[in-house]
């Protein structure tokens, strides 16, 4: 059986096009971590990196955490998500933070600590970029203010967005 321990809604502001979400304990492991060439995702011992596709649209950011394994009914699954991937992390304190633009942002998730499985899944990391680009070009242009311009991008925060499904694994 499958259970939904508990969810939190974020939103996060790249800083280099990326994100981090790290063990509150390990924040200065790691420090380094990015993810391959060509690759979305770096994982690390008790880190996991998002590259995000637009680094000045703010990011909406979900985190869950289940009773259940990654493979059992219930769970769910990330429906048309442009990116996906699986891994495993662990958590000695079982407190995540978000490191970003602003820094380090603290204990913004709490699980039980220990080893977990992952599922981390994005959803319009193209079209966030495509729209980014559109206004950019109608700001260079001035068809916009800067003050539209900051409107018509705070009405696209979130609309890159990812999904992090942890999964302990006893």
């Amino acid at each position: 059986m499958s259970v939904l321990i508990s969810r939190a809604d974020s939103i996060v502001q790249p800083d280099y096009f990326m994100f981090s979400l790290v063990d509150s304990t390990s924040i200065d492991v790691e420090r380094m971590l990015t993810p391959e060439k060509g690759e979305w995702l770096g994982v690390g011992r008790s880190r996991l990196v998002i590259s995000t596709r637009e680094q000045l649209l703010e990011v909406g950011l979900r985190l869950e955490c289940w009773e259940a394994s990654l493979e059992d009914e219930g769970v769910e699954l990330p429906d048309n998500s442009e990116v996906v991937e699986t891994a495993s992390v662990a958590l000695p304190s079982g407190r995540i933070s978000i490191y970003d633009a602003r820094e380090f942002v603290f204990d913004v998730f709490e699980v039980p600590p220990g080893e977990y499985a992952v599922r981390v899944a994005g959803w319009n990391r193209s079209r966030a970029r495509q729209e980014f680009e559109s206004l950019a070009t109608r700001r260079r242009k001035a068809e916009l203010s800067e003050q539209e311009f900051e409107i018509e991008c705070e009405l696209r925060k979130g609309l890159e967005h990812y999904m992090v499904q942890l999964f302990s694994v006893c």
